[in-house]
């Protein structure tokens, strides 16, 4: 395997491939998010649904209950009231009541933050993929007018430019990019290999 050769001239028509891919990625990035602003799953309405908010209910009525009942239960005591077992039995029933209403309540949240988790990342998965198509077909149409454009100034200014070479070192760039764009560090990782098997050629 050998490295490509590189000009000055392949370089700059490079640079104006790299600026042109970034420009369209870019645009498809913004574009594909104003198209989608309106089914973003937003965190308080899976926090707000009516599971949760019963059970947040229930604690707060056990709760409630029992703080009254614990302040009966003191006042019969301090004025020796005939109704001081009564309350004080029913103050470990009420505990217990808590108890069950605020493990019910922590799963409830857990699980609505659970499912928040969930949709957000099918909803970022869509966008990405969508953006990634969207971005490579804008990249190759984008690449064909630098191409066009660039032939016809290539032939008025006497250049010759290796469009290939150009190409391939404009991918080389970009590919890292829209990896990391797309799946993150992973994916950045898996567009540096693909730009180095590009880079490099028998």
């Amino acid at each position: 395997m050998r490295l490509i050769a590189v000009t000055w001239i392949d370089l700059i028509v490079a640079t104006l491939l790299v600026v042109c891919g970034t420009a369209v990625w870019k645009q498809a990035e913004a574009t594909v998010s104003y198209a989608l602003q309106d089914r973003y799953p937003e965190k308080d309405e899976f926090l707000l649904s009516d599971h949760l908010r019963s059970r947040e209910l229930r604690l707060k009525t056990a709760q409630s209950e029992l703080d009254a009942t614990r302040a009966k239960w003191i006042e019969q005591r301090l004025v020796g009231g005939a109704l001081t077992a009564q309350y004080g039995g029913r103050v470990p029933d009420l505990e217990r009541a808590l108890m069950s209403a605020e493990k019910e309540a922590f799963e409830a949240r857990r699980k609505a933050l659970k499912q928040f988790t969930a949709a957000d990342f099918r909803f970022n998965l869509r966008k990405r993929s969508i953006t990634l198509v969207a971005g490579m077909a804008g990249t190759v149409a984008g690449f064909l007018l630098v191409w066009a454009a660039g032939s016809v100034a290539a032939r008025i200014f006497g250049l010759s430019p290796n469009w290939r070479t150009a190409a391939v070192v404009a991918s080389c760039v970009l590919a890292p990019v829209y990896g990391f764009e797309t799946a993150g560090p992973l994916g950045a990782v898996g567009g540096a290999v693909a730009a180095l098997l590009l880079f490099f050629r028998p």
